[in-house]
């Protein structure tokens, strides 16, 4: 059975985890932190996995703002030249000490979810990536990254092959009802432990009431804090990837090759002193197949247009040997999240991964839709007990709420924080 999580403490353990290991690294008077440092720099695989993942989140986002009116980025030679200058960067990294905090931070808190509620983890990924179908390239992009409940997750993905997200989130509550995470989280509990404490019974919560959250939760991968807030004028792609915040281009780090992560793979069940310069999942293959039938002339395998040169399944499409380049939420936290961030002070931000998969599921009939129609509607009110009354006269008496539940207290104090 999948219990509720003490968010409030994994808010609290992620901060200090990703503060100390960052004080430790960065102790010697570094100032950068390279890709193969990052698969080394925690004992839990997945943490530095997720790192990785997150990156390239955050590079797509920034890859797409490179994208001009005057130009044509679908002709072949500009496609085929984008290509090689990623491929490029994507063998340099680069990240200064104050975002490579956060992008851990967010691993952590990532892996803690992957590892308690993978139904949770799954439908955010596919969310945040835009995934309407899912095909083979789409199991393979949820899977890379994965160290924990990665045989699991790849048998259900599979399964749903052919289907669209919608059908697959309709699975998600009975597939995973019965799954025991308990032993996974405890494995994952003991590597952390080796840099900060962290026990089952702290994780998982049975009173509702310590399970509150911070306004940050794992909900986005965290790109609204790690983009320069400052506006930036549109460059061209190498002056653009340059500057780009926190993440620098050096000559130092090593290629990722897509050899390495295959290798790893096959070397993942071999004892923790194996070399874990092989952990890098830098060349990670398209996840979705393109609309065009041109793009199977292609001779290269990872040559790929990037995502702000074809507009289907956006992350899907962008070749991930780029390091830069993959990194959300989900996918956010894992994290965290939908195709696009939450706006800050919006009820959805103030939900948690967690709140929300359970609010969709108790509140809203398993209905995605109608739940973030509620959202919708409750933003044009501006007083907790107008938007109370709402709730009561449109959903509360259809849906047949419990009003004393804990899952209507918990939607309630989010409303409560957002119009106090």
């Amino acid at each position: 059975m999948q219990k509720k999580l003490n968010e409030d403490f994994i808010d609290d353990y992620c901060e200090k985890f990703a503060s100390k290991v960052t004080a430790e690294f960065f102790s010697n008077g570094k100032e950068v932190i390279t890709g193969k440092e990052i698969l080394k720099v925690t004992p839990s695989k997945q943490v530095n996995f997720f790192v990785i993942k997150l990156l390239f989140r955050y590079w797509q986002e920034e890859t797409k703002k490179l994208e001009s009116p005057f130009f044509n980025y679908k002709h072949d030679e500009v496609r085929q030249a984008m290509i090689q200058f990623m491929n490029v960067l994507s063998q340099h990294i680069e990240i200064n000490r104050e975002k490579f905090e956060t992008l851990l931070n967010h691993a952590v808190k990532d892996t803690l979810y992957l590892a308690a509620m993978p139904q949770a983890y799954v439908e955010i990924d596919l969310d945040s990536r835009g995934i309407e179908l899912i095909k083979e390239k789409t199991v393979e992009g949820t899977v890379k990254y994965l160290k924990i409940h990665k045989q699991e997750i790849q048998n259900f993905m599979s399964d749903m092959k052919g289907l669209t997200i919608d059908d697959v989130i309709d699975e998600l509550p009975e597939e995973f009802e019965d799954f025991d995470t308990t032993e996974a989280v405890s494995e994952e509990c003991k590597l952390l432990s080796k840099v900060l404490e962290i026990t089952v019974d702290k994780i998982f919560s049975d009173d509702p009431n310590i399970d509150e959250f911070d306004e940050d939760d794992l909900f986005a991968p965290g790109e609204e804090d790690l983009v320069d807030e400052r506006p930036v004028a549109k460059k061209t792609a190498p002056d653009a990837q340059a500057e780009s915040e926190g993440v620098e281009i050096s000559k130092e780090d090593e290629a990722m090759s897509e050899e390495d992560i295959q290798e790893e793979e096959a070397q993942s069940n071999q004892p923790e002193e194996e070399d874990e310069e092989d952990d890098i999942p830098q060349s990670q293959k398209e996840e979705e197949e393109p609309e065009e039938d041109e793009e199977e002339e292609e001779p290269k395998k990872e040559v790929r247009s990037p995502v702000m040169l074809e507009d289907d399944d956006r992350e899907d499409d962008f070749p991930e040997e780029t390091i830069n380049k993959q990194f959300e939420k989900e996918e956010e936290t894992l994290a965290e999240h939908h195709e696009k961030a939450p706006q800050e002070g919006s009820i959805l931000s103030l939900i948690s991964l967690n709140h929300r998969y359970m609010f969709i599921k108790d509140l809203f009939r398993n209905d995605k839709d109608e739940f973030e129609k509620a959202l919708v509607e409750l933003e044009g009110y501006d007083s907790f007990d107008a938007s109370v009354e709402f709730l009561v006269q449109g959903y509360a008496k259809h849906n047949e709420w419990d009003m004393q539940s804990d899952e209507v207290k918990e939607f309630l104090k989010v409303l409560f924080r957002r119009f106090r």
